[in-house]
């Protein structure tokens, strides 16, 4: 199947899952960056898809693609440049040692489950009281859009 015809396909079932029958009027266009996909998928061991997406990532060369795809900890920045990130770290830090119960509110795209699961483990292995919940796209709409915060009744935080 086509590119165009895959972005029409997605767009008719995204169009039939929206609620009140609205239409998407925005142009969706599929990324067609160059690159020896064949090439980086036999020098780093990857399937030329996955070669395909790192570039339409913006990672380009062979050690920026080694970096993204096999990076160790001490490439990754400094956690304390995040914003809000030494209190976020303190506040769970306090819950944690209050045995106070935490919920992760994830996201349903595969970053929003990798990341809940990351979380998730960290944080239970740091000794928290954690559960987490991925809401329904359609049921529950955005996570961005609070759709978390219905559960607020359970968790302290």
């Amino acid at each position: 199947m086509r590119s165009s015809v895959r972005v029409q396909a997605a767009k008719r079932l995204v169009n039939k899952r929206l609620r009140g029958g609205a239409q998407m009027n925005e142009k969706w266009y599929v990324a067609a960056k160059k690159a020896d996909f064949q090439g980086i998928a036999k020098r780093f061991g990857i399937d030329p898809v996955t070669a395909r997406i790192i570039r339409n990532r913006d990672v380009v060369g062979d050690d920026e693609i080694r970096q993204y795809l096999y990076g160790t900890r001490a490439e990754l920045g400094d956690p304390a440049q995040l914003q809000g990130g030494l209190e976020a770290a303190s506040l769970l830090k306090q819950k944690i040692e209050a045995g106070k119960k935490i919920r992760i509110i994830g996201d349903y795209d595969i970053d929003g489950v990798n990341s809940t699961y990351i979380l998730y483990r960290a944080l239970t292995r740091c000794g928290a009281q954690v559960d987490y919940e991925i809401p329904d796209r359609m049921k529950d709409g955005s996570v961005k859009a609070g759709a978390g915060g219905r559960h607020r009744h359970g968790p302290d935080l």
